[in-house]
């Protein structure tokens, strides 16, 4: 360092030259240490003022080795300001980068929860279907069941296997023995029919009836030539016959099977008042060669339970005229 000169002119004792070559340098008194190599630029090749560096310093010392070139913004190896902010600016462009490569946690942790989910179900359906699998094979099945429990019970069925030929069968109508025969030969009863002995013959247009003495109940039988529908054959006797008498009423029709030949056939039931006393009736339909036939009952309207009966008498001694 160079001090300006005194105003007024140098020393007159020569200080000036004590000032740059004397050992008591004052930049050293001051405390001023920077030396020329410590400048920055290409100043730092340079030399300095006579006595050179070492003058400068105060000391003949080891000179220290430089530090490399450096400029203004630093260069690789360097220590300028500048050259700092740019290794920092470095290491922040590094750890963004590291950080964009850096895999996203979160999301990582979802694809392992459900990886590790998708494995559990998957274990869990496996279970059950083996599950199933095992309880179809050795669970028994209905028939096997219901075959053993057959096999168990060999003798539970037989009892119904073989029941009674005659015991729901209705018993074939036969003629009571007191019943006498009598053959029609008029038109409009031509046939063969039983009646009680002791009843007494009653003939009008529709039908011939044998009637009990002194009292309501009835047989008879009436023939519709032309005609080959029971169900019109017995409404036509009915009109001619019941239809007008007082108190008249159709309690019942319909188709019934024969008890003889096992046929459909039409029947009617209705009632009446006949002197005073309430009475029920019958008709039933029987096929004849070219006729329908209509078998007649009558009874007390308080015991219609015998129309039945007496019924299934008439139809078992019947016999159409060949």
């Amino acid at each position: 360092m160079i001090s300006r000169p005194r105003r007024g002119g140098p020393w007159p004792d020569d200080r000036d030259d004590d000032l740059l070559d004397s050992v008591g340098d004052p930049v050293a008194d001051l405390g001023r240490a920077r030396d020329w190599d410590g400048e920055r630029g290409p100043r730092a090749d340079r030399e300095g003022p006579a006595g050179g560096r070492d003058a400068l310093r105060g000391g003949t010392g080891p000179r220290r080795a430089a530090s490399g070139p450096s400029g203004r913004f630093g260069t690789e190896g360097g220590s300028g300001r500048l050259a700092a902010f740019a290794e920092a600016d470095d290491d922040e462009l590094d750890d963004d980068a590291a950080d964009s490569e850096r895999p996203d946690l979160g999301m990582a942790l979802f694809w392992r929860r459900l990886v590790i989910a998708l494995v559990w179900l998957g274990f869990a359906l496996g279970l059950g279907v083996g599950a199933g699998v095992i309880w179809e094979k050795i669970r028994p099945s209905a028939d096997a069941t219901t075959a053993a429990t057959a096999s168990l019970t060999p003798t539970a069925s037989a009892p119904a296997a073989a029941p009674s030929p005659t015991s729901s069968a209705t018993p074939a109508p036969a003629v009571p023995a007191d019943w006498a025969a009598y053959t029609a030969t008029t038109s409009n009863a031509k046939s063969t029919f039983s009646h009680p002995g002791a009843w007494t013959i009653h003939p009008d247009s529709t039908a011939v009836f044998f009637v009990e003495p002194s009292g309501p109940r009835m047989v008879g039988v009436a023939r519709r030539v032309g005609l080959t529908d029971g169900a019109a054959a017995v409404s036509k006797v009915d009109a001619l016959e019941f239809n007008t008498l007082a108190g008249h009423a159709v309690t019942g029709s319909g188709n019934v099977k024969d008890p003889i030949s096992g046929a459909t056939v039409w029947e009617l039931t209705g009632t009446y008042t006949r002197q005073g006393q309430k009475v029920a009736y019958m008709m039933h339909s029987v096929d004849g060669p070219g006729a329908e036939y209509v078998l007649i009952v009558r009874v007390p309207a308080d015991s219609s339970s015998e129309l039945d009966g007496l019924m299934r008498s008439l139809r078992a001694s019947f016999q159409p005229a060949s």
